[in-house]
């Protein structure tokens, strides 16, 4: 089967990195053959180019913005008018660059077009334009996590997501969202977790945990992710500061980039330069994990958690917040801890490890062991494969569409 993958950006972050271990997956364990249709260029290009993953570079933009209004009614009032038809100008524009997707699509005679977020309408357009069934694999909590709004509204939203053949959501959390939005056409949504890791992979990482010898003395916090005032870096920060005053012998540390300033702002106000390290964006985290004693994933409304996975999956114990897909990944006692509110709390959990480290590595084991029932690639990759295979009226064997 021939796939063409729209992604919505060039970066190696989370959605990219999940896409392609889909695509090598699938490409290597059901035959699919996949083509990539992304807006611009960057470090993802490099990454295709290594695993032989074709790939087109065609402009087309986003169709979900943060509005905010500000001022007075009237004020308001103007704003919104004036978004209203900017929105209709971003939608034209996103409609006339179909053709050129489409001819790409007709060219590679592709079988089945699947958009790899929420956050693009493209490819729903060129899959209807060329007569294709579309698969939309929902990525994100717009709404909660984000703050975005779809050009168009609410109603062009829920005819968008309701057109499409299938909606794969990574988690329950994302699932419930779209619920009430695809209405009587829920039943073309599956819920399927994302799984970064294959089975002798969880078996390689478990084996490198368990003989890995962590730093004597020092206990480290590590958080991994793109620096955003969603992800919470700055509550870690100040949970941290307030852990710190009991116990000096902590360490925390960053990894991504973005939005750094009010962090690094926050840091040298603290004067906590010696021990909060700030790593910058690593293509690779696993090997971090190893090193770190806890992983903190205070972000709120995460879609699922990548992070919270790899971490677990070398038996590093997560502190996450009680939102979104966090309370999915990790029970109580199994894979980490779960707080609510703010960094009062989020500090408590982190005594909690710091004055009983036995039951931070028994969270740790017991994670290592939820990963390997819940989160492996193959089952992954099978249901996904399923759900193409679902659609077949609508694609011939020899690759035409019925």
């Amino acid at each position: 089967m021939r796939v063409a993958y729209f992604t919505h950006y060039a970066h190696l972050f989370g959605a990219n990195r999940a896409l392609l271990e889909l695509m090598i997956g699938l490409r290597e364990r059901h035959d699919v053959s996949p083509h990539v249709l992304l807006p611009g260029e960057g470090p993802f290009l490099e990454v295709l180019e290594a695993h032989q993953v074709p790939y087109s570079v065609v402009p087309f933009g986003m169709w979900m913005q943060k509005l905010r209004y500000m001022g007075g009614i009237h004020h308001r009032l103007r704003q919104v008018f004036r978004e209203e038809r900017a929105a209709r100008a971003r939608l034209k524009e996103l409609e006339e660059g179909v053709p050129a997707l489409a001819a790409i699509c007709r060219e590679l005679r592709i079988d089945l077009v699947h958009s790899n977020s929420i956050m693009m309408l493209s490819g729903l357009l060129v899959a209807q334009q060329v007569k294709l069934p579309h698969v939309w694999h929902v990525r994100e909590l717009f709404r909660e996590h984000y703050g975005l709004t779809p050009d168009g509204g609410e109603r062009r939203f829920r005819r968008a997501i309701r057109s499409s053949d299938a909606v794969i959501a990574i988690s329950d959390a994302v699932a419930t969202s779209l619920r009430t939005a695809m209405g009587s056409d829920a039943f073309k949504l599956h819920r399927i977790h994302d799984a970064p890791f294959r089975a002798q992979e969880l078996i390689h990482w478990r084996d490198r945990a368990e003989r890995h010898q962590r730093r004597d003395g020092t206990f480290r916090f590590i958080q991994v992710g793109l620096f955003h005032p969603s992800k919470g870096q700055l509550l870690s920060l100040e949970a941290f500061a307030e852990v710190y005053q009991q116990f000096p012998d902590t360490r925390l540390v960053f990894v991504g980039d973005g939005q750094m300033d009010a962090v690094k702002d926050r840091i040298r106000e603290l004067g906590l330069q010696d021990v909060v390290e700030l790593k910058g964006f690593v293509p690779d985290a696993m090997p971090l994990f190893l090193d770190a004693d806890c992983v903190l994933n205070p972000s709120r409304f995460e879609a699922f958690g990548r992070t919270t996975v790899e971490a677990m999956a070398v038996g590093v114990p997560v502190i996450g917040h009680a939102s979104g897909a966090t309370p999915e990944l990790i029970a109580p006692g199994i894979g980490g801890q779960v707080f609510s509110g703010g960094h009062h709390e989020l500090a408590a959990c982190m005594r909690h490890y710091l004055e009983h480290p036995d039951a931070a590595r028994d969270a740790g084991r017991r994670g290592m062991q939820r990963v390997a029932e819940l989160f492996t690639m193959e089952p992954m990759l099978d249901k996904v494969m399923e759900v193409y295979r679902s659609l077949h009226g609508q694609v011939c064997k020899d690759g035409g569409v019925t």
